[in-house]
């Protein structure tokens, strides 16, 4: 599906009928601006739960932000440098394309699970679940950037 402007989509999503969104008439690359500032809205230590709400707002918001070909290099990489300091361990692989999006959230699933193990010792199955090569990943980064 081929979306041109924000506008436009707005239009087809609410029908004629609705007075057309100010937002949504602006330039696709301002709008995409706005998008990944909301993105770094929240804290170091959340999951950009604003980004999310932000995308069922209507379908366009939608498409910019989880399916859009700019979400993955720019979007969620953002999202993620700003939540991560992990120049050094990224600078070193080989692998060129990494998708933002799924390792952020990896991360904070494990974070979740670290946390929920912290306050339940007992629950080993919990160890189990943990994705320790994102463990990893966050123990040998070098910054200030997380605990």
């Amino acid at each position: 599906m081929d979306f041109m402007t924000g506008q436009q989509q707005h239009g087809d999503w609410l029908g004629h009928h609705l007075k057309k969104s100010f937002i949504l008439s602006l330039p696709k690359e301002l709008l995409l601006e706005i998008i990944t500032n909301v993105a770094l809205l929240e804290s170091m230590d959340s999951y950009p739960t604003s980004l999310i709400e932000l995308s069922l707002c209507c379908k366009y918001l939608y498409y910019l932000v989880h399916k859009d070909p700019w979400r993955l290099q720019t979007l969620w990489s953002r999202a993620f440098h700003y939540r991560f300091d992990t120049k050094a361990i990224y600078r070193r692989r080989l692998v060129h394309h990494i998708d933002w999006q799924r390792q952020l959230e990896r991360r904070f699933r494990a974070l979740y699970l670290c946390r929920s193990f912290a306050l339940n010792p007992t629950h080993t199955r919990l160890l189990e679940m943990m994705d320790w090569e994102i463990i990893w990943n966050m123990l040998i980064e070098h910054g200030n950037k997380h605990g």
